[in-house]
C-alpha cells in the first residue's frame, strides 16, 4: 500500500513536471517574439532618424553654400598706371575759337569794377588853384584819325569848360561786324577858372570845335576825375601818407576785382593770376583836396583768359613722356600750376592768340572703367582674374579678396563687387 502510494505520487510528480515543461515551452515564444519585434522596430526607427538628419544636414549645408555663394562679395583693389610730370616756363601757344589741335584753346572774360574808399586829409592850406585831370577822348564817328589840338575846349555835361593841355591824335574807330570799337587817347585838361566847383568825376564831354552832323569827338573822366580846384582852403597829405593810401587803394581794388572775376568763372574753367591784363585808373590827383574828407572811386578792368581744366590736362598729357595713350587720364595739381603771359596783347579784349609759359608738376593718373571691370569679373573663378586684369591696360596691379575667404568664384551680382582705385 505504501509502495503503491509512493509510485503513484512519483508518477503524479512526473506529470506535473511534464506539464510545467510543456507549459513553459508553449509560452516561450509568447515571451520572446514581442521583444524581437520591438528591437526590429527600434532599429528601423533609428535608421529612419539617421537618414532624416542626414538629409536635413545636407540641405542645411547646401543652403549655406548657396547662400554664401549668392550673397558673397568681393573687394577688388586696383593700382592704376601713373607717371610724373614737371614743367618750368615751358612756352606754348593758345588760340581763341580754337580750330588747331596743336594749340590750347582759351576764352576771354572781361570784368569791370569800382572800388570806393573815403580818404581823410590832415593838412589845411589856403590856396587858389584850377582843377586838373585826365579824360579819355574817343572817336566813334570816323574811321579816320582826328588831330585834337592843344588849347581845345572840352565842355562837360554840367556846362563847365576845360582846356586841353596837350595835343593828341585820336585813332579812327574799328568795326567788326556790327560792333564798333572807338579809337581813344588820354589827354590832360585843366579847368577854365579856379575853384573846387570844377572838380568832377563821372562826367562826359563834347568838343565844340569838333562837330559836324554829329559830335566827332567825345570824352569821359577817368581815374579820380578832374580834381584839385580851390579858391580858399586846400587840404593835402605828406608823401608817406600819400604812398600808403595809394598802395592800399590799388591793392584793395585789385583784390576786389579778382574776387569778382573768380565768382563769374564758368564751371570747368579757371584763370591764372599771371595770365590776365589788369588796368586801373591813375590816382594822380590824390595828394590834394578841396575838402577835408573825400570819397575816392578807383575804376579797374580785368581781362582774364579762361582755360578749361581738361585742356590744361591735355597740354600736360601731350607734352609729357609716357607710352600709354589711353584717354582715361587726369592730371593732379593743375590748380597749383601757373600760366604766364609772355607778352601783353595789343588788344587784350579781342586778341585771338596768346604766347604763354607753363610751370607746374604733379602726376598723370589713369583710371579704369569700374562698371566694365565689374562685368568682366562677374561670376569668374578667382584664379583667372589676372587674365582679366591684363586686358585693362590702365591697371598697374590688382588684388581680389572674397568674403567668405574660401569662395572660389566672384559674385554674379556686379553690385556685390566693390572696386577700390588707388
Amino acid at each position: 500500500m505504501i509502495i503503491s502510494d509512493i509510485v503513484k505520487n512519483t508518477n503524479e510528480n512526473k506529470k506535473d513536471v511534464s506539464f510545467a515543461s510543456s507549459y513553459s515551452d508553449k509560452n516561450s515564444n509568447r515571451i520572446y517574439e514581442p521583444l524581437e519585434q520591438e528591437i526590429y522596430e527600434g532599429k528601423k526607427q533609428t535608421q529612419y532618424t539617421f537618414w532624416l538628419w542626414t538629409i536635413f544636414m545636407v540641405l542645411v549645408i547646401a543652403g549655406g553654400v548657396y547662400t554664401w555663394h549668392k550673397y558673397s562679395y568681393a573687394t577688388v583693389s586696383i593700382q592704376t598706371q601713373k607717371v610724373p610730370y614737371a614743367f618750368t616756363n615751358t612756352p606754348f601757344t593758345a588760340t581763341r575759337n580754337n580750330t588747331d589741335a596743336t594749340t590750347t584753346p582759351f576764352e576771354v572774360m572781361v570784368v569791370e569794377d569800382t572800388y570806393k574808399q573815403t580818404v581823410t586829409y590832415g593838412t589845411k592850406n589856403v590856396a587858389t588853384k584850377k582843377s586838373k585831370g585826365s579824360i579819355l577822348v574817343q572817336n566813334s564817328a570816323s574811321v579816320k584819325k582826328i588831330a585834337l589840338k592843344k588849347g581845345s575846349v572840352a565842355v562837360s555835361n554840367t556846362g563847365m569848360h576845360y582846356i586841353v593841355l596837350n595835343g593828341a591824335t585820336i585813332p579812327g574807330y574799328a568795326k567788326k561786324g556790327t560792333v564798333i570799337t572807338p579809337g581813344s587817347t588820354e589827354v590832360v585838361v585843366e579847368a577854365e577858372k579856379n575853384g573846387a566847383e570844377y572838380d568832377v568825376t563821372g562826367a562826359t564831354f563834347t568838343f565844340p570845335n569838333y562837330t559836324g552832323k554829329t559830335n566827332l569827338l567825345t570824352a569821359k573822366t577817368i581815374g579820380l576825375g578832374i580834381v584839385g580846384g580851390a579858391n580858399g582852403n586846400m587840404y593835402t597829405m605828406n608823401e608817406e601818407e600819400l604812398s600808403r593810401i595809394t598802395n592800399n587803394i590799388q591793392e584793395s581794388a585789385k583784390n576786389k576785382i579778382f574776387i569778382k572775376a573768380n565768382a563769374e568763372i564758368p564751371p570747368g574753367y579757371r584763370i591764372y593770376k599771371n595770365a590776365v591784363v589788369y588796368k586801373t585808373d591813375t590816382l594822380s590827383g590824390l595828394r590834394e583836396s578841396s575838402t577835408a574828407v573825400r570819397d575816392i572811386a578807383q575804376n579797374s578792368t580785368l581781362t582774364a583768359y579762361l582755360f578749361r581744366d581738361r585742356d590744361i590736362e591735355k597740354f600736360i598729357f601731350n607734352h609729357s613722356e609716357h607710352t600709354l595713350q589711353d584717354p582715361s587720364y587726369s592730371a593732379s595739381n593743375i590748380d597749383q600750376s601757373d600760366i604766364t603771359l609772355i607778352a601783353t596783347p595789343v588788344d587784350p579784349k579781342n586778341t585771338t592768340t596768346l604766347a604763354l609759359q607753363f610751370t607746374g608738376n604733379g602726376i598723370i593718373n589713369w583710371t579704369v572703367d569700374e562698371n566694365e571691370l565689374r562685368k568682366s569679373l562677374s561670376g569668374v573663378r578667382k584664379n583667372t582674374v589676372e587674365t582679366i586684369f591684363a586686358g585693362f591696360k590702365t591697371i598697374d596691379s590688382a588684388y581680389v579678396k572674397t568674403n567668405p575667404w574660401f569662395e572660389r568664384y566672384l559674385p554674379l551680382d556686379t553690385k556685390r563687387i566693390r572696386v577700390d582705385i588707388n
